[in-house]
């Protein structure tokens, strides 16, 4: 019945999402990755402080408005250091993703995998570049400094819920896991 409702919304069903998963206990950052960021003057850097994230919060509701909460409540919960932000050599954010450590505050919804993923599971979402910033690799970047830094943490599994950019984390070693 759910699905005649949505149906009859205009709803077709055609687009399929995927959650993608990868073991990152190896994980090594392509070279090439590294040396564009060099070249372009960007760092990615977990945020240090509540400070620091708040940056990221600023972007966020200048760019990605729907993902400012997303962002908000790790901060409130002191997971700030899951906040990873790109900037120019000047300081400015040019992009942001969110992580979930293994050791995250457990009322965040994505320590539900863990059950299901271990107990060493990490996660990434929101990966968001600033339209300036877009086209010079700093998306990929973000990920990539994200599943080193998981590794660094302990996580083995790493999910990347909710997307339908499977060639993209394909380019770092992610899998699909589940199609929905």
């Amino acid at each position: 019945a759910a699905l005649d409702f949505f149906r009859t919304q205009g709803w077709t069903g055609e687009k399929h999402v995927y959650d993608l998963v990868r073991d990152v206990s190896e994980y090594v950052t392509p070279k090439t990755i590294s040396a564009r960021l060099a070249a372009d003057k960007v760092s990615i850097l977990p945020a240090a402080s509540p400070a620091e994230a708040a940056d990221a919060l600023t972007m966020q509701a200048a760019e990605f408005p729907g993902w400012y909460d997303e962002f908000a409540y790790p901060i409130r919960v002191g997971d700030y250091r899951d906040v990873l932000i790109a900037r120019e050599g000047d300081g400015t954010v040019v992009g942001t993703l969110l992580m979930c450590s293994p050791d995250a505050h457990p009322t965040r919804g994505e320590t539900i995998w863990r059950s299901v993923l271990g107990a060493g599971m990490g996660g990434m979402n929101a990966v968001g570049v600033t339209k300036t910033g877009r086209g010079r690799g700093i998306g990929l970047a973000l990920v990539a400094r994200g599943s080193a830094i998981l590794r660094s943490r302990g996580a083995r599994n790493v999910l990347i819920g909710w997307t339908d950019l499977v060639d993209f984390y394909g380019k770092l070693g992610y899998k699909a896991w589940r199609e929905y």
